[in-house]
Formats: C-alpha cells, sequence, structure tokens
C-alpha cells in the first residue's frame, strides 16, 4: 500500500478534530435544551442563634459555583429550640426527596438520622455543622470513617468551657463563687457543659450556684428566670457562666443575665458573639460563620458522590474571643493583657 503523503495526514487530523468539535458542541446543545435539575438541600435549624452558621455555609458554595437558584435550591425551617419539631422537620425533607439534609447542631442532625433511618432512606445524606460529640451522640462510629450517612463539622465543648473559667479568673482572679442556670428542658450541648463545669470548677478552685428553671421556651421561663434573678443578692455570686440551650439562650433571657450581671457589678461569659453585641462582657466560641464555610467542602464531597460513611468528620479550626468594652467600663472590669492580645472582636471603646 502506497504511504500517506504529509497533506493527505492533515486532511485526516483536520477531519478528526471537525468530529470531535461537532460532538462537543452537539453535547453543548443537548445541555442547553435540558439544564441539568438543581440540587435541593433541606436545611434544618435547630436555635436561630446559630444563624451565621448557615450564612457561612450558603456563601461559600456560592463562591465554589453552587449558585442559588440556580445550580442549588435551599429548603430552609427552624425549630426555634423546639426540640420534637425536628423530626418534623426532617421528615418533611424527606418526603420532598432532597438530594442532601444540612442539619446545625447535633441535636438537628440526630433529628434527621434517626428519620432517614427508620424510613430505609439512608440514601439521603446529611452534613451536619457545628455538632457536639458526634461519637457519643450516636452520629458517628468513628471520626474517620463514620459509618452512618452522616457526616460533617463538630465542636469542642469540653475545651471551650476549660478556657472560658480561665478567662474568667484571669479578670477576677478573687473569684471564688460561679453562677450558672441549668433548665430542664435542655439539650446534649447543655448538659455537656453542665457536666463539664461541676468536673472542672474543683480545679480551678471555684464553687457553683446552681439555679434550676424548670419551663420551657417562651414567656414562662423569661417570668420565672426574672423571679429567680431578682432574687440573687450582691455577694452570692463573683460571676455568670450561661450556658447552652434553648431556654437559656432565648434572647428575651440572655437580656435577662446581661441585666442580672449588671446589677450585680460581675463578670458573665455568654455563648455567642451576638449576646456580646446585645451587651454581655465577653463571650469565646467557635467561630460560627468559619463553621458553616467549613462544612460547605464536605457537603461538596458528597454532591460529587462520595459517600457520607467514608467522609471523615473534622473539627471546627477557629474561635472568637468577642469583648464588649463598654459593657466592661460600666461594671468597672479591668480585661487583663492576657485576653486583648486575643481579642477577635470588639464592641465599644477601649
Amino acid at each position: 500500500m502506497k504511504p500517506l503523503s504529509l497533506a493527505q495526514y492533515i486532511l485526516i487530523g483536520l477531519a478528526l478534530v471537525g468530529l470531535g468539535l461537532l460532538a462537543y458542541f452537539s453535547l453543548q446543545l443537548r445541555q442547553n435544551q435540558h439544564p441539568q435539575e438543581p440540587v435541593r438541600i433541606g436545611i434544618i435549624q435547630y436555635l436561630n442563634l446559630l444563624n451565621p452558621v448557615i450564612e457561612g455555609f450558603q456563601q461559600e458554595m456560592a463562591r465554589t459555583g453552587y449558585e442559588d437558584g440556580n445550580t442549588v435550591v435551599y429548603l430552609l425551617q427552624s425549630a426555634e429550640g423546639d426540640k420534637e419539631r425536628l423530626a418534623e422537620i426532617a421528615r418533611f425533607y424527606i418526603s420532598q426527596d432532597v438530594d442532601m439534609i444540612y442539619a446545625v447542631t447535633s441535636v438537628a442532625a440526630n433529628a434527621a438520622l434517626r428519620e432517614t433511618t427508620s424510613q430505609g432512606r439512608e440514601d439521603i445524606p446529611i452534613v451536619y455543622a457545628h455538632a457536639d460529640n458526634p461519637i457519643e451522640t450516636g452520629l458517628a462510629k468513628d471520626l474517620k470513617q463514620p459509618q452512618t450517612n452522616a457526616t460533617g463539622v463538630a465542636v469542642d465543648l469540653r475545651e471551650l468551657t476549660a478556657k472560658k473559667l480561665e478567662f474568667l479568673g484571669e479578670i477576677n482572679p478573687q473569684m471564688r463563687r460561679v453562677g450558672i442556670f441549668t433548665a430542664e428542658y435542655s439539650d446534649f450541648a447543655g448538659e455537656l457543659v453542665v457536666a463539664e463545669l461541676r468536673q472542672q470548677a474543683p480545679n480551678f478552685g471555684l464553687e457553683l450556684v446552681e439555679y434550676r428553671l424548670s419551663s420551657t421556651p417562651g414567656i414562662a421561663s423569661t417570668q420565672e428566670l426574672a423571679q429567680l434573678a431578682n432574687e440573687i443578692q450582691t455577694g452570692q455570686i463573683h460571676a455568670l457562666f450561661q450556658t447552652p440551650g434553648p431556654v437559656l439562650n432565648q434572647t428575651e433571657n440572655v437580656q435577662l443575665f446581661i441585666n442580672l450581671a449588671k446589677r450585680l457589678g460581675i463578670p458573665t461569659v455568654f455563648v455567642s458573639t451576638p449576646q456580646v453585641e446585645m451587651g454581655g462582657l465577653f463571650a469565646y466560641s467557635h467561630d460560627f460563620f468559619a463553621v458553616g464555610r467549613q462544612s460547605a467542602h464536605i457537603a461538596q464531597k458528597v454532591l460529587q458522590g462520595q459517600a457520607p460513611q467514608t467522609i471523615p468528620i473534622e473539627f471546627a479550626q477557629d474561635n472568637i474571643l468577642a469583648i464588649n468594652f463598654q459593657t466592661a467600663q460600666e461594671l468597672g472590669i479591668h480585661i487583663p493583657e492576657s485576653m486583648l492580645t486575643l481579642v477577635t472582636v470588639e464592641f465599644g471603646i477601649k
């Protein structure tokens, strides 16, 4: 057979390129005619206090190509502290056959896990954020391989609790009695922090003075808290430690804690930065917004086909120390240099 000339090789090459371009543009045309359906993510919010987690999640998803209303559609429902409503929200998302459930806190994630498991819908992946101790709460069997249809970003409340006590001691080295409010209507985070306080307080030479609330979230708990707070006299406690939970973090109740601290002239550590902006002295917490952004990368792995059972659980990477210097001035409290060097967010004038 006579070998092909250079010109013939060139013609064959151009023909192959032409066929390739034709196939490419045909595929693009078909995709434009039949655009891919956006993924649907059902978001379960437990406490509105943690809204920055969702904001961080959605912002990072958008930054990496998941455009709201185009390539992704978000369904969002909040339980507003009602633990019983979490299961109802999860069941609704299952009925809507969402592509993924995004749950904020271990309480919300556990509700989603129970409902998907009981309905045989482990094919619906769950990604969570700001979840406490995923193994202890039953979200995972192993941190590296969860072995359930749920994975995400966990938080370490034990480490935060110890650091908060350390900060209170730096503000008032003579502190001996720390007041804490607990609630019968609580959750795992609240129970964990209270247990840690009981265990760690003696290590700091501190005595806990506990006040118990029996009401559920709402007006009744605010009235009960107001009555208890009015009974506390100057000198009975030297500091106040706010614990997590739907009752104690209700906005109206947070304001009562702020008022109590100012009346007694004592330092108080709060759960989150917005509470410091309201007038609380300081808070030390995980960066809610950053936790949301961090969880977005896990969500993308899931949406790209990786099973949550095999995706390692991550821990929150960034903490925030927020201080309200106007409140410190009103209370006559000096913020030590050891804390000033760590301040992330500040309100008022130093």
